[in-house]
C-alpha cells in the first residue's frame, strides 16, 4: 500500500490522469507478481499432501495444513470426486462439512485441532 502512495505521489503533480492510470496499471501488475511470488508453493497439492497417496491420508495432511496456516478454507485440489471441510470454534470432535448431494462413498474423514481450540475437518467422496 505505501508503494501504491509513494508512486501515486510521485506521479501526480507532473502527469496527466492517463499517466497515472498506466503508472497505477503498472504498479498492480508489479504486486501481484510479489504477492504470488511470495505465497508460491504455499497452496501447491505437493507441499499440502506431501507423499500421502490415499484419500484419507490427504485428509489428514489437508486437516493439518489447515491448523498449521490458520486457515478455514478449501486449500489446494478436490480431493476425491467430493470434498467438504468444516470447523467447530466450541471444539466439536466432528464438525459439520458440506456433503455430496448425490450417493458416494466416504474415502477419507479427518480431523486436527488449532491452538485455540477450533477443530477442522476434512472429508473426501468418491
Amino acid at each position: 500500500m505505501l508503494k501504491s502512495l509513494i508512486l501515486l505521489c510521485a506521479l501526480v503533480p507532473q502527469s496527466s490522469s492517463q499517466d497515472v492510470d498506466e503508472g497505477m496499471s503498472e504498479l498492480r501488475e508489479v504486486e501481484l507478481a510479489e504477492f504470488w511470488e511470495k505465497i508460491e508453493g504455499e497452496m501447491n497439492p505437493e507441499s499440502i499432501w506431501g507423499d500421502a497417496k490415499t484419500d484419507q491420508e490427504k485428509c489428514q495432511a489437508e486437516a493439518n495444513y489447515m491448523v498449521k496456516f490458520n486457515k478455514l478454507c478449501h486449500v489446494g485440489k478436490c480431493i476425491g470426486r467430493f470434498e467438504g471441510i468444516g470447523w467447530s470454534p466450541r471444539g466439536n470432535p466432528k464438525p459439520n462439512t458440506c456433503v455430496p448431494r448425490y450417493k458416494m462413498k466416504l474415502t477419507g474423514d479427518a480431523t486436527a485441532v488449532m491452538d485455540n481450540g477450533t477443530v477442522v475437518r476434512v472429508r473426501s467422496w468418491r
